[in-house]
């Protein structure tokens, strides 16, 4: 899968007490269909951008950082709540960053639907996009 385009994106909560910078080169945008990330964002999917961790700067505020499992941490506002980031071990080096949270969220394009043997019952992507049982390192599209 090619690599997106470098971005330089800025971001942030709802309610501005938490800010962003990206400027780096992607490893992905992806839809993930998990439950983790449903839990995590009250939506049937969540829209993701991955960047090497020197790539993203916390420009104003500092998230409040919450373990769902061991060494995996979520980030969001301490004031209104917005959930911002993610970092595991399984990516080490690389932050995952809500596209919702992107000041333009248009500036990305997402590249797949990741465990997408995790989605909805009534989720029926009509985007093309190649779909995936787990992510595209793990196994070959389901399309």
């Amino acid at each position: 899968m090619p690599r997106p385009d470098p971005v330089k994106l800025s971001g942030g909560c709802q309610c501005g007490a938490v800010r962003f910078a990206l400027d780096g080169q992607p490893y992905w945008v992806a839809h993930c269909h998990c439950s983790l990330c449903r839990k995590q964002t009250s939506a049937p999917y969540a829209t993701w951008i991955a960047l090497p961790a020197d790539a993203v700067t916390i420009t104003k505020g500092e998230p409040k950082i919450w373990e769902d499992e061991p060494d995996r941490q979520r980030g969001f506002c301490p004031e209104c709540g917005t959930q911002l980031l993610g970092k595991t071990p399984k990516y080490a080096g690389e932050v995952h960053v809500l596209v919702g949270a992107l000041d333009d969220p248009n500036a990305v394009t997402p590249q797949v639907h990741s465990f997408f043997a995790d989605a909805l019952d009534w989720v029926h992507p009509g985007d093309g996009l190649r779909r995936f049982a787990t992510t595209s390192k793990e196994g070959p599209p389901l399309d």
